[in-house]
């Protein structure tokens, strides 16, 4: 897992200006130890992005681009801002803007990784399910789905974007995705009161998974 509950888990998705920006831009990312960076020339998001960083050149074309859109952070010169923030974007960085900057952005981003079920708080870290009921363990394919259906709490996510955190790629049979929420669901059950008839992790037919929290 890539963070805990408090720590601020994000995954960030840069679509680069220039090759040197990349590097800065990776450099503070990494050392915070519960981000993540990917990086991509094209307009192809990947669907567990939390924040894409976009500059504000290419806002029209890769808005449009985004089915279900993450968040957007669009850095670039003042006079293209503002129609970007008309268009969607979530926030911006105006040109010239430094590593502090972009960080204190991005942290606003970050969310902690844990929700509430039946006024019983959940959090996920150190590979496990943890509550004022107890702990239990959980695999790294379990944290995947949960981890990305925490970060979208009542959105309803696609099981193939549970697919691709759960393998990197697209494609392949949704019924591998209903068998690790199967799992989850019996994990969950071991943190909750055992009388609870709460089910967080609800079935939308013919799409995805909805996180109830």
């Amino acid at each position: 897992m890539r963070g805990s509950a408090g720590s601020g888990s994000l995954r960030v998705h840069l679509v680069p200006s220039d090759p040197l920006l990349a590097e800065r831009i990776r450099a503070r990312v990494a050392h915070r130890p519960s981000w993540t960076m990917s990086v991509g020339l094209s307009c192809r998001i990947p669907p567990d992005a939390d924040v894409v960083l976009l500059p504000a050149e290419r806002c029209d074309e890769c808005l449009l681009d985004a089915p279900s859109p993450p968040a957007y952070l669009v850095y670039g010169k003042p006079e293209l801002l503002t129609g970007c923030v008309l268009r969607g974007c979530t926030d911006y960085l105006k040109t010239p803007w430094d590593g502090d900057e972009l960080e204190f952005r991005l942290e606003r981003f970050a969310r902690p990784l844990a929700f509430s079920v039946a006024g019983v708080q959940v959090r996920l870290e150190n590979r496990g399910l943890v509550s004022e009921v107890g702990r239990t363990g959980i695999t790294a394919a379990e944290c995947a789905v949960l981890e990305l259906l925490i970060r979208r709490p009542g959105e309803t996510v696609p099981r193939e974007a549970l697919f691709y955190a759960l393998w990197g790629t697209d494609g392949g049979s949704s019924r591998l995705v209903d068998v690790y929420v199967s799992r989850l669901r019996r994990r969950l059950r071991e943190v909750l009161p055992a009388r609870s008839p709460a089910d967080p992790l609800r079935s939308v037919h013919g799409r995805g998974y909805t996180l109830e929290a």
